[in-house]
């Protein structure tokens, strides 16, 4: 709260100033003067928790079984790239129905045809059943659960009779019994724990030790065998990175007036990580608080990350120590100053009046994003998938419809402007690409419009909106046009872009339609067979040559 409140007090006062380094600075000083962290290494003897030795024994081995089984697998892995298919059926559930045996143990004497097959084609069959991976799957969920005991363990420092200091749970004596005011708690990491040397934890934590030094250049290592393992979260992490980085410099872009090229920034990432590889580094991208710091700080031009770079550079060789005693929660206050900066509602707000489902997408994927975190991919797939989803569905049911003339002097949507319709004649548009997805979509649109309309003589297709036509739709168009001529009806088309009148022609549609069926645009067509369709007709006036209103978009003039 002190960090938020030093930030955001600087940031009003001068917003060129960095306050993000003030804050640092400050609360880095006064936890060092403080004593803010207040750690210390005990006995296991010294707490005084029923079953912590053995709890903590129980993790320890735990993780030494998930050491080995990661290892036998990798070890499998690498030498059996393609293992042939096991003889003997269900050999796992049979020999380890309960998955309870060690690794030392895994083949068992208690088939006889497991009698003669060696150890390592055991662990073969088993790593092919999955076992090996539900094993390790059950370790973990096993490790997880003790970490999650341990951590939660509450400790106090209490004197005994004796006057030795031990630590024992804070619900277990009064609070008049307390040595100290301190709250300890059990420092529990990803390695074992070492009986004779735990860590407690009394106070806030701190960044600690940082390594000095630039990382050693080094080649990466290849290995093939990883990479179907590797390619799905590679992707993952290079779709987060690029929308991190292309998120915050299209806003940037648009403050400062500067013109952003999405392809440049794509290639200077996969530079930038091509080269960090060669240092072991982690995949990098742009950051959305250094970029914002970094512009509010007057930054113009590239040369301000080549200076942050030397920065950094002098504080890995010079300057780790005096990191030590950061609070880990100021890094936490930085992070949501960049959050809470990136939420931006007029952004969802304008989405819903431009697409209501652009913001029912953009609301349920932040919403996602937040239920799976820290796992962010799965909130980014399922934005991915949704908006994949909406785009197939609307190309799947293209915008199909009947016009009319309307004041203007176009010819509009007849339902959604509310007009009468020609009775002898149907002009028909279609908005979108013609392929196998929404040609059966077309075919019952139009089907429907002639069924409607008893007295149909014409039906004209206005193409300006079909811009695409693949083998599917040619093949479905060519037998919707041969079936309305063969009941009777006269087809034409107008305003058919180059590359659709290009494919026609190679297919010999156009020769079918016929050349003097098609016309550049809406209103020659009409002026050529509009007398032929009211020879005889009782029309008295027609929608296509006046503007006539309606109550019902499906009124038909009469």
């Amino acid at each position: 709260l002190f960090a938020l409140a030093v930030m955001i007090g600087v940031k009003k006062w001068n917003p060129r100033l960095p306050y993000v380094l003030v804050a640092v600075v400050l609360t880095t000083l006064i936890s060092w003067l403080t004593g803010f962290e207040n750690n210390r290494y005990v006995m296991a003897d010294a707490i005084r928790v029923p079953d912590l030795s053995k709890i903590i024994y129980e993790l320890n081995f735990n993780l030494d079984h998930i050491f080995q089984t990661v290892s036998v697998r990798t070890v499998i892995s690498r030498e059996s790239a393609a293992l042939p298919e096991p003889d003997v059926q269900n050999i796992c559930t049979s020999c380890h129905a309960g998955r309870t045996v060690e690794l030392e143990h895994l083949k068992e004497k208690n088939a006889d045809h497991l009698e003669d097959i060696p150890l390592k084609k055991t662990l073969e069959l088993h790593l092919m059943a999955g076992v090996l991976d539900k094993y390790l799957a059950e370790e973990k969920r096993r490790a997880t659960a003790l970490r999650k005991l341990l951590r939660s363990m509450k400790l106090v420092s209490v004197y005994d009779k004796n006057g030795t200091l031990y630590y024992t749970e804070k619900s277990a004596v009064p609070v008049e019994k307390y040595a100290e005011k301190n709250i300890w708690r059990i420092h529990v990491g990803n390695q074992a724990i070492d009986l004779e040397h735990i860590l407690l934890i009394g106070g806030g934590e701190v960044v600690g030790t940082v390594p000095r030094g630039i990382p050693e250049l080094a080649m990466p290592k290849f290995d093939l065998s990883i990479l179907p393992k590797l390619i799905l979260p590679a992707v993952i992490i290079s779709i987060l990175g690029f929308m991190e980085a292309i998120s915050i410099a299209k806003d940037l872009a648009a403050r400062s007036g500067y013109r952003l090229d999405p392809n440049q920034e794509l290639i200077g990432q996969g530079l930038a990580n091509m080269a960090g590889s060669f240092y072991g580094s982690y995949p990098v991208s742009g950051s959305f608080s250094r970029s914002a710091v970094n512009f509010q700080a007057g930054a113009r031009t590239g040369m301000s990350s080549v200076f942050t770079s030397c920065a950094v550079v002098i504080t890995l060789l010079f300057c780790t120590p005096l990191l030590y005693y950061l609070p880990q929660a100021v890094l936490a206050a930085i992070i949501l100053m960049a959050v809470v900066g990136l939420l931006n509602i007029r952004d969802i707000k304008h989405a819903f009046v431009v697409s209501r489902s652009d913001g029912i997408i953009s609301v349920l994927t932040f919403a996602a994003t937040l239920f799976f975190a820290p796992h962010l991919d799965k909130g980014i797939l399922l934005g991915v998938a949704l908006t994949s989803g909406v785009f197939f569905y609307r190309r799947m049911r293209p915008v199909v419809a009947e016009l009319s003339l309307w004041r203007d002097g176009h010819y509009r949507s007849a339902e959604r402007f509310k007009l009468s319709q020609c009775i002898h004649i149907a002009v028909i548009r279609f908005d979108g690409p013609l392929f196998f997805g929404n040609i059966s979509y077309l075919e019952d649109e139009v089907l429907k419009i002639v069924t409607s309309m008893p007295e149909l003589k014409i039906i004209h297709f206005e193409g300006n909106g079909i811009n695409a036509m693949d083998t599917s739709g040619e093949h479905a168009l060519t037998l919707l046009i041969e079936r309305l001529q063969t009941a009777g009806y006269e087809v034409y088309f107008s305003g058919l872009k180059e590359q659709v009148t290009d494919i026609m022609r190679r297919t010999g549609l156009l020769m079918k339609i016929g050349q003097d069926h098609i016309f550049p645009t809406l209103i020659m067509a009409i002026d050529a067979f509009w007398e032929k369709a009211h020879i005889g007709s009782k029309e008295k006036v027609c929608p296509l040559k006046t503007v006539c209103t309606s109550v019902s978009a499906n009124t038909k003039s009469k």
